[in-house]
């Protein structure tokens, strides 16, 4: 027995000394596989949304629908990641969502490795770094930026702006290995705006370590590359109109909701986040016995915070203060000043006069706190997702197949609010058709679809049979001949419902009236659609119809008043 124990006890003097090196990469890397996990189950259950269409439909998967590789999307730079949707479509089409999902997991996790590579670095502990690198690992409040696959182009930009940070820590002289950031800078610029704001940070960085002139070295190539860019492609974004001058005194208060809103969800405690962000920016600023580096990073990364809601309030304004608390905002702000809260941690960790394993688990108790509120905010953001997304596949697949089948289609967008790149010429294509999920559309789908692109509501008559008559459903009384099939008829009630009888063909109607919207339900048997609703001039002529074959269409108006209805 005594030599076992010899062994064992070798052993365990052997080990020891490596505990405080390795225990905390265990810990990380244990974190980073189970959040790996936790984001590649939960995007199983998702599928494509909203500006993943404009990448899927307008850049090159079908051919005369290419905006091409530099045209921007909304203000960005998006080549990287159009790139990818590329490999990816050629590869799995459009049949899982997983596979265009894995970038931007991989970009995420790679954020978290860079961050805590930094964190290392410029002096904080193991376990510091490891508490706060697990906090942006387990990021549910910007859960939109780690599970939706197209904000790989704003965590692209991140992970390539930190990846800056830390060649630049390594190579701060100018020469050749300068180039070594301008090219991850570069690359931070392909993939989203948020670039800019990521070299703001470098900057703030590089002009805390060695001056301004450092930090305009830093900027030149970069920001000469986006320029061409600009003068190219950049200047022919679509930007969002403001409604008035004055909203512009908005931007301060949109700063504000954006920074404490962020903290606010990340502690899951009401009303913290205003707290949170003094102690963050007056530790940045006052806590001197922290390294230096540490310090001139907490200050980078707290500019490049306030850069991207300044940046985004200004070009987001229109869209009202509370736009400020989007998830994928969240995120941007989180990882930047994260920083700052390891510079807290630490200040803290080193005040405490208790023996070295108190402040261990102290930080490791904050970190199961964190990936506890984190698991909870992700899941969150999943059932909210999955409620928009779920039926989404039967739906278009139900809408190729009408296209398909030859359907006469009235209004080629099918999803205008969350989908409004998907259009009926786009899925008619050959490519888009053999990239489809297999399987055969449900009736349901087949319903809802045409209640989008077979339902029309247009200020010209559509190229559908006039109705032969029309049933006054609810809120209407009396009624006059107008001449020509055309009925007068007074609505008692706010929403007065009439409907189209199905026929084989379809029909329409002319609608005259003081409405300023229209909500159009299709009926096939037991079916009901979802109610669509469709914007309309006051007072103006209005043709509302559909080519949906054997299928009744409810048409509900928004005003009372008096309703004229033509036939003929």
């Amino acid at each position: 027995m005594q030599p076992s124990r010899g062994w064992l006890t070798a052993t365990v003097n052997a080990v020891r000394p490596l505990a405080p090196r390795w225990g905390p990469v265990v810990v990380l890397v244990a974190g980073l596989v189970a959040a790996g996990v936790l984001l590649v189950e939960s995007a199983r259950r998702l599928w494509f949304f909203g500006d993943d269409w404009d990448f899927l439909l307008n850049r090159g998967t079908v051919p005369g629908a290419d905006r091409g590789l530099f045209f921007p999307h909304n203000e960005h730079w998006s080549t990287i990641p159009i790139l990818l949707f590329r490999a990816v479509f050629a590869v799995a089409g459009l049949r899982q969502y997983l596979p265009y999902a894995l970038p931007v997991i991989a970009a995420h996790l790679g954020v978290t490795v860079l961050m805590y590579l930094l964190l290392v670095r410029f002096g904080t502990s193991r376990w510091v770094a490891v508490a706060v690198s697990l906090f942006l690992a387990f990021l549910g409040a910007g859960a939109e930026n780690t599970l939706w696959d197209f904000q790989i182009g704003m965590v692209g930009s991140i992970f390539f702006g930190l990846l800056a940070l830390w060649l630049y820590d390594q190579h701060e002289q100018v020469g050749w290995r300068l180039s070594l950031v301008w090219v991850a800078m570069v690359l931070a610029l392909m993939c989203s705006g948020v670039a800019l704001v990521m070299l703001v940070a470098v900057c703030v960085y590089a002009a805390a370590r060695r001056g301004l002139v450092r930090a305009a070295a830093v900027a030149s190539v970069p920001l000469a590359v986006y320029g061409l860019w600009y003068l190219g492609w950049g200047r022919l974004a679509a930007h969002l109109p403001v409604s008035s001058p004055w909203d512009y005194l908005l931007v301060p208060q949109y700063v504000w909701t954006g920074l404490t809103y962020a903290w606010e969800r990340n502690s899951g405690i009401p009303g913290s986040g205003a707290v949170i962000l003094v102690v963050l920016i007056g530790a940045a600023l006052m806590v001197r016995s922290a390294p230096a580096k540490l310090r001139h990073l907490a200050w980078a990364g707290l500019a490049g915070a306030l850069a991207q809601l300044l940046l985004s309030g200004v070009t987001r304004i229109s869209l009202g203060v509370e736009q400020a608390t989007a998830p994928r905002y969240v995120y941007i702000v989180s990882v930047l000043m994260a920083p700052a809260l390891a510079l807290v941690l630490q200040a803290v960790a080193d005040r405490l006069t208790v023996p070295s394993w108190v402040p261990v688990c102290l930080v490791v108790a904050l970190a199961a706190l964190v990936v506890v509120n984190g698991v909870r905010l992700t899941h969150d953001f999943l059932t909210t997702r999955r409620a928009m997304v779920v039926s989404m596949p039967d739906l278009v697949l139900s809408a190729a197949a009408i296209v398909r089948q030859g359907g006469h289609v009235l209004t080629p967008a099918l999803e205008p609010i969350y989908n409004p790149n998907i259009s009926a010429p786009l899925l008619a294509s050959p490519q888009i058709q053999g990239a489809l999920p297999h399987g055969s559309p449900s009736g349901q789908g087949l319903l809802s679809a045409a209640a989008h692109i077979q339902v029309g509501v247009n200020a010209a008559v559509m190229a559908v049979p006039k109705a032969a008559t029309v049933s006054l459903v609810s809120g209407f009384v009396g009624g006059s001949t107008g001449g020509s099939g055309c009925h007068a008829y007074e609505a008692t009630i706010a929403a007065p419902v009439i409907e189209l009888p199905a026929t084989p063909t379809g029909s329409q109607i002319r609608i005259t009236g003081a409405t300023t919207s229209v909500t159009t339900v299709l009926r096939r048997g037991s079916l009901t659609s979802a109610p669509v609703s469709w914007r309309v001039r006051p007072g103006s002529l209005v043709f509302v119809g559909t080519s949906a074959p054997n299928a009744s269409l409810q048409i509900a108006l928004d005003h009372g008043g008096i309703v004229t209805l033509c036939t003929r």
